[in-house]
Protein backbone atom coordinates (compact mmCIF):
# COMPACT_ATOMS: atom_id res chain seq x y z
CA UNK A 1 0.00 0.00 0.00
CA UNK A 2 1.11 3.25 -1.14
CA UNK A 3 1.61 6.16 1.66
CA UNK A 4 -1.65 8.22 1.52
CA UNK A 5 -1.08 11.59 -0.53
CA UNK A 6 -3.82 14.03 -0.98
CA UNK A 7 -3.86 16.92 -2.95
CA UNK A 8 -2.76 19.39 -1.03
CA UNK A 9 -1.37 22.53 -3.49
CA UNK A 10 -4.36 23.23 -5.40
CA UNK A 11 -3.38 20.82 -8.39
CA UNK A 12 -5.08 17.72 -9.56
CA UNK A 13 -2.59 15.21 -10.42
CA UNK A 14 -4.64 13.35 -13.50
CA UNK A 15 -3.20 10.28 -15.29
CA UNK A 16 -5.06 8.49 -17.77
CA UNK A 17 -4.38 5.34 -20.28
CA UNK A 18 -5.35 4.68 -23.62
CA UNK A 19 -6.07 1.44 -24.87
CA UNK A 20 -7.02 -0.55 -27.88
CA UNK A 21 -9.20 -3.75 -27.37
CA UNK A 22 -7.50 -6.32 -29.50
CA UNK A 23 -7.86 -9.72 -27.01
CA UNK A 24 -10.15 -11.46 -24.68
CA UNK A 25 -10.90 -9.95 -21.12
CA UNK A 26 -7.93 -11.11 -19.26
CA UNK A 27 -5.39 -10.29 -21.98
CA UNK A 28 -7.00 -6.57 -21.40
CA UNK A 29 -6.36 -6.89 -18.12
CA UNK A 30 -2.71 -8.11 -17.95
CA UNK A 31 -2.41 -5.28 -20.54
CA UNK A 32 -4.21 -2.66 -18.68
CA UNK A 33 -2.04 -3.70 -15.36
CA UNK A 34 1.22 -3.30 -17.00
CA UNK A 35 0.44 -0.06 -18.47
CA UNK A 36 -0.35 1.80 -14.89
CA UNK A 37 2.59 -0.32 -13.23
CA UNK A 38 4.89 1.90 -16.10
CA UNK A 39 3.01 4.76 -15.43
CA UNK A 40 3.68 4.95 -11.66
CA UNK A 41 6.83 4.14 -11.91
CA UNK A 42 7.59 7.59 -14.25
CA UNK A 43 4.36 9.39 -11.92
CA UNK A 44 4.74 7.89 -8.31
CA UNK A 45 2.13 9.83 -7.03
CA UNK A 46 -1.69 11.00 -8.10
CA UNK A 47 -4.92 12.16 -7.77
CA UNK A 48 -6.95 10.49 -9.87
CA UNK A 49 -6.74 7.71 -12.96
CA UNK A 50 -8.94 7.37 -15.52
CA UNK A 51 -9.39 4.32 -18.55
CA UNK A 52 -11.33 4.17 -21.36
CA UNK A 53 -14.54 3.37 -22.61
CA UNK A 54 -15.44 -0.46 -23.02
CA UNK A 55 -11.17 -1.31 -23.53
CA UNK A 56 -12.31 -4.48 -21.52
CA UNK A 57 -14.61 -5.70 -23.81
CA UNK A 58 -15.96 -3.55 -27.14
CA UNK A 59 -19.68 -4.51 -28.10
CA UNK A 60 -19.53 -4.23 -31.49
CA UNK A 61 -16.30 -6.52 -31.67
CA UNK A 62 -15.79 -9.72 -29.88
CA UNK A 63 -12.31 -11.61 -29.87
CA UNK A 64 -13.28 -14.89 -28.36
CA UNK A 65 -16.41 -16.71 -26.97
CA UNK A 66 -16.94 -15.37 -24.18
CA UNK A 67 -20.46 -13.42 -24.11
CA UNK A 68 -20.80 -10.32 -23.40
CA UNK A 69 -21.42 -8.36 -20.46
CA UNK A 70 -20.13 -9.39 -16.41
CA UNK A 71 -22.29 -9.40 -13.07
CA UNK A 72 -21.80 -6.88 -11.11
CA UNK A 73 -19.04 -6.58 -8.94
CA UNK A 74 -17.21 -9.36 -10.85
CA UNK A 75 -13.45 -9.43 -12.14
CA UNK A 76 -13.31 -5.69 -13.78
CA UNK A 77 -14.75 -4.42 -10.97
CA UNK A 78 -12.46 -6.38 -8.27
CA UNK A 79 -9.22 -4.90 -11.15
CA UNK A 80 -10.29 -1.73 -10.59
CA UNK A 81 -10.55 -1.27 -7.04
CA UNK A 82 -7.14 -3.16 -6.61
CA UNK A 83 -5.96 -0.33 -8.56
CA UNK A 84 -7.13 2.19 -6.59
CA UNK A 85 -5.95 0.74 -3.22
CA UNK A 86 -2.28 -0.49 -4.81
CA UNK A 87 -1.40 2.38 -6.01
CA UNK A 88 -3.31 5.00 -3.54
CA UNK A 89 -5.44 6.73 -6.47
CA UNK A 90 -8.75 7.71 -7.07
CA UNK A 91 -10.32 5.71 -10.22
CA UNK A 92 -12.59 6.33 -12.65
CA UNK A 93 -12.84 2.59 -14.36
CA UNK A 94 -13.56 3.95 -17.92
CA UNK A 95 -16.90 1.82 -18.85
CA UNK A 96 -18.08 -1.86 -19.27
CA UNK A 97 -20.83 -3.87 -20.08
CA UNK A 98 -22.66 -5.08 -16.64
CA UNK A 99 -24.96 -7.02 -16.52
CA UNK A 100 -27.92 -6.11 -13.89
CA UNK A 101 -31.04 -7.70 -13.01
CA UNK A 102 -32.31 -11.54 -13.06
CA UNK A 103 -34.22 -13.48 -16.02
CA UNK A 104 -36.85 -11.24 -17.80
CA UNK A 105 -35.62 -8.51 -16.01
CA UNK A 106 -31.72 -8.79 -16.99
CA UNK A 107 -30.56 -6.02 -19.25
CA UNK A 108 -27.15 -4.54 -19.67
CA UNK A 109 -25.69 -1.09 -18.63
CA UNK A 110 -22.76 0.91 -20.30
CA UNK A 111 -21.50 1.77 -16.35
CA UNK A 112 -18.10 3.50 -15.20
CA UNK A 113 -17.72 3.11 -12.03
CA UNK A 114 -15.76 5.39 -8.96
CA UNK A 115 -13.68 4.32 -6.69
CA UNK A 116 -11.70 6.18 -4.13
CA UNK A 117 -8.05 5.65 -2.91
CA UNK A 118 -8.85 3.04 -0.70
CA UNK A 119 -10.97 0.77 -3.38
CA UNK A 120 -13.61 1.10 -1.70
CA UNK A 121 -16.66 2.05 -4.59
CA UNK A 122 -17.93 5.83 -4.22
CA UNK A 123 -21.22 5.38 -7.14
CA UNK A 124 -20.99 4.46 -10.65
CA UNK A 125 -22.51 6.11 -13.35
CA UNK A 126 -24.66 4.39 -16.17
CA UNK A 127 -24.47 6.12 -19.71
CA UNK A 128 -27.49 7.72 -20.64
CA UNK A 129 -27.03 8.81 -24.62
CA UNK A 130 -26.46 5.43 -26.11
CA UNK A 131 -25.17 5.89 -29.44
CA UNK A 132 -27.69 5.50 -32.37
CA UNK A 133 -26.21 7.27 -34.77
CA UNK A 134 -23.51 7.30 -37.91
CA UNK A 135 -25.07 3.73 -38.56
CA UNK A 136 -24.44 2.03 -34.70
CA UNK A 137 -27.15 0.85 -32.39
CA UNK A 138 -25.82 0.67 -29.05
CA UNK A 139 -29.52 0.63 -27.91
CA UNK A 140 -29.60 -2.72 -29.33
CA UNK A 141 -27.25 -3.68 -26.52
CA UNK A 142 -27.22 -1.52 -23.77
CA UNK A 143 -30.24 -0.19 -21.69
CA UNK A 144 -29.80 3.72 -20.73
CA UNK A 145 -29.21 5.14 -17.88
CA UNK A 146 -31.13 8.31 -15.95
CA UNK A 147 -28.56 9.53 -13.22
CA UNK A 148 -26.14 12.38 -13.50
CA UNK A 149 -22.79 10.85 -12.82
CA UNK A 150 -21.46 12.85 -9.98
CA UNK A 151 -19.00 11.81 -7.30
CA UNK A 152 -17.34 13.56 -4.48
CA UNK A 153 -13.41 12.64 -3.96
CA UNK A 154 -10.65 13.70 -1.92
CA UNK A 155 -9.21 15.71 -5.03
CA UNK A 156 -12.53 17.54 -5.90
CA UNK A 157 -16.26 17.16 -6.96
CA UNK A 158 -15.89 15.07 -10.14
CA UNK A 159 -18.57 14.69 -12.76
CA UNK A 160 -18.69 11.93 -15.59
CA UNK A 161 -20.00 11.48 -18.77
CA UNK A 162 -19.44 8.42 -21.53
CA UNK A 163 -18.90 9.07 -25.02
CA UNK A 164 -21.87 10.08 -26.93
CA UNK A 165 -22.71 11.90 -24.17
CA UNK A 166 -20.54 14.94 -24.63
CA UNK A 167 -22.94 15.33 -27.58
CA UNK A 168 -25.55 16.78 -25.90
CA UNK A 169 -24.37 19.96 -23.86
CA UNK A 170 -27.45 19.48 -21.37
CA UNK A 171 -25.76 16.70 -19.41
CA UNK A 172 -22.44 18.95 -18.52
CA UNK A 173 -24.66 21.88 -18.03
CA UNK A 174 -26.45 20.35 -15.17
CA UNK A 175 -23.65 18.51 -13.70
CA UNK A 176 -22.09 22.07 -13.33
CA UNK A 177 -25.17 22.93 -12.00
CA UNK A 178 -26.06 20.75 -9.63
CA UNK A 179 -22.45 19.94 -8.18
CA UNK A 180 -19.61 23.07 -9.24
CA UNK A 181 -18.46 20.37 -10.12
CA UNK A 182 -13.97 20.74 -10.36
CA UNK A 183 -13.68 18.30 -13.26
CA UNK A 184 -14.98 16.63 -15.92
CA UNK A 185 -14.01 12.94 -16.74
CA UNK A 186 -15.34 11.75 -20.08
CA UNK A 187 -14.14 7.65 -20.96
CA UNK A 188 -14.74 7.15 -24.57
CA UNK A 189 -14.69 4.47 -27.74
CA UNK A 190 -14.86 7.32 -30.42
CA UNK A 191 -15.04 6.21 -33.98
CA UNK A 192 -12.66 7.56 -36.62
CA UNK A 193 -14.57 8.98 -39.02
CA UNK A 194 -15.45 11.96 -37.33
CA UNK A 195 -12.26 12.39 -35.54
CA UNK A 196 -12.40 16.10 -35.74
CA UNK A 197 -15.66 15.99 -33.80
CA UNK A 198 -13.70 14.68 -31.15
CA UNK A 199 -11.26 17.45 -30.80
CA UNK A 200 -13.98 20.28 -31.20
CA UNK A 201 -16.62 18.49 -28.89
CA UNK A 202 -14.34 18.06 -25.62
CA UNK A 203 -12.92 21.29 -26.19
CA UNK A 204 -16.47 22.90 -26.33
CA UNK A 205 -17.06 21.43 -22.93
CA UNK A 206 -14.81 22.74 -21.32
CA UNK A 207 -15.22 26.37 -22.63
CA UNK A 208 -18.94 26.05 -22.18
CA UNK A 209 -18.47 25.07 -18.46
CA UNK A 210 -15.32 26.93 -17.45
CA UNK A 211 -14.45 23.42 -16.35
CA UNK A 212 -11.23 21.11 -16.50
CA UNK A 213 -11.80 18.17 -18.69
CA UNK A 214 -10.27 14.60 -19.08
CA UNK A 215 -11.26 12.22 -22.05
CA UNK A 216 -9.67 9.08 -22.10
CA UNK A 217 -10.17 7.31 -25.28
CA UNK A 218 -9.68 3.91 -26.95
CA UNK A 219 -7.29 3.90 -30.33
CA UNK A 220 -6.66 1.39 -33.22
CA UNK A 221 -8.58 -0.45 -35.47
CA UNK A 222 -10.57 -3.43 -34.79
CA UNK A 223 -11.32 -6.72 -37.24
CA UNK A 224 -14.41 -5.82 -38.10
CA UNK A 225 -13.02 -2.53 -40.21
CA UNK A 226 -13.99 0.06 -37.36
CA UNK A 227 -11.55 1.93 -35.15
CA UNK A 228 -11.20 4.64 -32.59
CA UNK A 229 -9.23 8.10 -32.67
CA UNK A 230 -7.07 7.83 -29.98
CA UNK A 231 -5.71 11.53 -28.81
CA UNK A 232 -6.99 11.12 -25.54
CA UNK A 233 -6.26 14.55 -23.81
CA UNK A 234 -6.67 16.83 -21.09
CA UNK A 235 -7.63 20.47 -20.85
CA UNK A 236 -7.91 23.41 -18.66
CA UNK A 237 -11.14 25.41 -17.96
CA UNK A 238 -10.24 27.32 -20.75
CA UNK A 239 -10.31 24.51 -23.13
CA UNK A 240 -6.74 24.53 -23.67
CA UNK A 241 -4.89 20.80 -24.07
CA UNK A 242 -2.31 20.39 -21.33
CA UNK A 243 -1.44 16.72 -22.40
CA UNK A 244 -2.45 14.74 -25.15
CA UNK A 245 -1.70 11.36 -26.66
CA UNK A 246 -2.03 10.67 -30.24
CA UNK A 247 -3.25 7.36 -32.24
CA UNK A 248 -1.35 4.75 -30.13
CA UNK A 249 -1.46 2.98 -26.84
CA UNK A 250 0.13 4.90 -23.95
CA UNK A 251 -0.33 6.75 -21.21
CA UNK A 252 -0.17 10.40 -20.03
CA UNK A 253 -0.43 12.77 -17.31
CA UNK A 254 -1.00 16.28 -16.23
CA UNK A 255 -1.57 18.60 -13.69
CA UNK A 256 -4.90 20.69 -13.66
CA UNK A 257 -4.39 24.01 -11.14
CA UNK A 258 -7.67 24.88 -9.54
CA UNK A 259 -6.37 28.45 -8.92
CA UNK A 260 -6.33 28.57 -12.68
CA UNK A 261 -9.66 27.43 -12.95
CA UNK A 262 -11.31 29.93 -10.31
CA UNK A 263 -9.32 32.50 -12.59
CA UNK A 264 -11.17 31.58 -15.23
CA UNK A 265 -14.35 31.36 -13.73
CA UNK A 266 -13.93 34.98 -12.28
CA UNK A 267 -13.02 36.44 -16.00
CA UNK A 268 -16.04 34.19 -17.46
CA UNK A 269 -18.98 33.78 -15.25
CA UNK A 270 -21.28 32.51 -17.77
CA UNK A 271 -23.22 30.36 -15.04
CA UNK A 272 -24.49 33.52 -13.24
CA UNK A 273 -24.93 35.36 -16.64
CA UNK A 274 -27.75 32.49 -17.68
CA UNK A 275 -31.14 33.31 -18.66
CA UNK A 276 -33.03 31.07 -17.08
CA UNK A 277 -36.29 32.80 -17.63
CA UNK A 278 -36.35 32.95 -21.23
CA UNK A 279 -34.57 28.64 -21.79
CA UNK A 280 -37.61 27.70 -19.97
CA UNK A 281 -39.99 29.42 -22.46
CA UNK A 282 -38.26 28.30 -25.51
CA UNK A 283 -38.22 25.34 -24.56
CA UNK A 284 -41.73 24.65 -24.42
Amino acid sequence: MRQNVKMTDNKIRVGYAQLCCDGDRNHMLLKAEKMIQQLFKEKSEMDILVFPEQFYQVDCCRFSDEPFGEKEYGNYYKFMSQIAASYNVNVVAGSYGVIVGEGDNCEIRNRSIAFDRHGNEIGYYDKIHLFDAFGCRESDTFSPGSALGIFKLDCGCIGVMICYDLRFPEESRAIRLKADMDLLCVPAAFYKPNSYHWDILTKAAAIYNVTPLVAVNQCGDLPNNKGFVGNSRVLDAKGNVLSTLMEDEGTGYSEIDMNHTRSARSENPEINNRRVDLYSHWMK
